[in-house]
């Protein structure tokens, strides 16, 4: 069996967002990410999880996280994994500041990324980016 289906199918076995969460912070930092830190939360702003990055012109972006276990499908009822759960985290995400405990300072994200260990219909995928176009990456 090829290694990225054990992967695949380890990743399917998870069942709890903490765990996925933690998972994603390491595979974040083993990607050479900075500052990344579980958020989740009362107070998260809908953003489980950040990290930043130096671009080109050497200033710092910011990437939220929206973490979520099993699959994803469009439609209106108000879940955990629902579309609109996750369209108001996204939003929120963007417009709430935030606070960067190395530079004591509030920062704005500037893409947001939907993470799950199952599928993303493709219904939901379009519901979702339908209002984030530029920074949604589903």
């Amino acid at each position: 069996m090829p290694a990225y289906i054990f992967i695949k199918k380890e990743l399917q076995k998870i069942t709890d967002e903490k765990e996925l969460r933690d998972l994603l912070q390491n595979l974040l930092f083993k990607m050479d990410f900075e500052r990344t830190a579980i958020t989740h939360g009362p107070n998260e702003q809908g953003k489980d999880l950040v990290c930043s990055y130096s671009n080109k012109f050497n200033k710092r972006d910011w990437i939220g996280f929206v973490v979520k276990i099993g699959s994803i499908i469009g439609g209106t009822k108000k879940t955990d994994s629902s579309v609109i759960n996750i369209e108001n985290q996204v939003k929120l995400s963007f417009s709430q500041p935030y606070f960067d405990t190395f530079e004591k300072q509030n920062v704005y994200i500037n893409k947001v990324n939907v993470v799950t260990n199952g599928t993303i219909s493709q219904p939901a995928k379009e519901q979702i980016s339908r209002n984030f176009t530029e920074k949604a990456n589903i």
